[in-house]
């Protein structure tokens, strides 16, 4: 039986779980994996829920940054 270490590497191999720059495979243990286009950082599991928690949130938090930055900045 494969680790659960073999299983990751196995998922993160898969071209199936890779939609572009997007990663989801529910049998990946991993909320975050490295980026494949080279770039450096990581990438959310979008199968998991917790992955999707944190996408959402940084989408809401990156959306409240503009918000806030147009108000007091640019709608005078």
């Amino acid at each position: 039986m494969a680790s659960q270490t073999e299983i990751n590497s196995q998922e993160y191999a898969d071209p199936k779980n890779w939609h572009g720059q997007l990663y989801a495979s529910r049998r990946d243990s991993r909320i975050a994996v490295p980026k494949k286009s080279g770039f450096h950082g990581y990438t959310v599991n979008f199968a998991k829920p917790l992955g999707i928690g944190i996408h959402v949130v940084n989408v809401i938090v990156l959306t409240a940054i503009v918000v806030f930055a147009y108000i007091h900045f640019f709608a005078k």
